[in-house]
């Protein structure tokens, strides 16, 4: 499993590339204000972007989404809470294949 912080700009933000390195598969989660590090790193790694995965929407968090989905085939995450919509809307405790990994959206405090 790899599980990699990346600094992205902003205040304090970071991008995170979760993969499966065996299979060649990873999500970009938080792309922030610099998707091309998050992308580079990916590709340095010789991984396929299967995800992009926001925890939520502020824009601190989705601003490089755009950026990932028209250079990769990797398909958006968000929590069907959210106000941004997107090809795959999770609900609580919903998991997402990644490889031989489980990515489980965590229950979200009411």
């Amino acid at each position: 499993m790899l599980f990699q912080q990346i600094r992205a700009e902003g205040d304090r933000n970071f991008a995170y590339l979760i993969g499966d390195e065996a299979a060649k598969e990873c999500a970009i989660v938080d792309a922030s204000y610099a998707p091309e590090k998050a992308l580079a790193e990916a590709r340095n790694q010789k991984l396929t972007v299967r995800y992009v995965i926001s925890t939520h929407s502020h824009h601190d968090h989705i601003a490089g989404n755009d950026y990932l989905l028209e250079r990769t085939k990797a398909v958006e995450v968000m929590h069907e809470s959210s106000p941004r919509k997107c090809k795959k809307m999770v609900k609580d405790n919903d998991e997402l294949e990644l490889g031989s990994l489980r990515l489980r959206s965590p229950a979200r405090s009411r």
